[in-house]
């Protein structure tokens, strides 16, 4: 049984992920207010209403190419909450540059456990579809005695965008977008 997989195994680059064919389409750079924050209750409606919400919130941020994982690792995560959280939660997805980040906080501390299940199983399939369709997912426990679960889904960069992180002179910026765009530019390997 497994808990998640940490954000460290995205440098290690597993091999059993799910991948397109095509190439995919080009995206747009990241504006600010790339996060959107909603607040559901405990509800089957509340599914459907962050799927929508979140289509939204991809199409503006340019990431069709990882919508429909996204919509599914959104839809499981959402329902675990309404199934086994029993309370209001709250969901969170964070365009971030070469990610979609998923949250979902509840108040149920119990993590979710990725298992096997049999070919005749009614239910349990949602993790591992989490589990394919992400770069890393995991949970943390909260101070409030709930916790969050997590889902990251890597976003290819157009060659254009990846360009575009070039540096200019040294001192032609502040110094902290300077510091950032180098971290950002060394994460992307270039």
């Amino acid at each position: 049984m497994t808990v998640g997989r940490p954000a460290s195994e995205l440098q290690r680059g597993t091999t059993d992920r799910l991948e397109s064919v095509e190439d995919p389409p080009e995206v747009t750079p990241l504006r600010p207010g790339s996060r959107i924050v909603m607040e559901l209750r405990s509800h089957p409606a509340s599914a459907g209403a962050a799927r929508r919400r979140v289509d939204a919130a991809l199409r503006q941020w340019g990431c069709e190419a990882v919508r429909n994982a996204v919509l599914v690792v959104t839809s499981e995560l959402v329902t675990n909450a309404i199934v086994h959280g029993r309370s209001s939660f709250t969901v969170t997805v964070t365009r971030k540059l070469d990610a979609v980040r998923v949250e979902v906080r509840d108040r149920c501390r119990g993590r979710p456990i990725l298992t096997s299940v049999s070919v005749d199983a009614t239910h349990g399939r949602g993790l591992q579809l989490v589990d394919r369709l992400s770069s890393a997912w995991n949970s943390y426990g909260t101070a409030d005695d709930g916790k969050v679960v997590w889902v990251e889904v890597r976003v290819p960069l157009s060659p254009g965008h990846q360009q575009s992180l070039t540096f200019p002179p040294h001192g032609s910026v502040p110094v902290e977008c300077d510091a950032a765009l180098r971290l950002a530019a060394q994460r992307l390997g270039t």
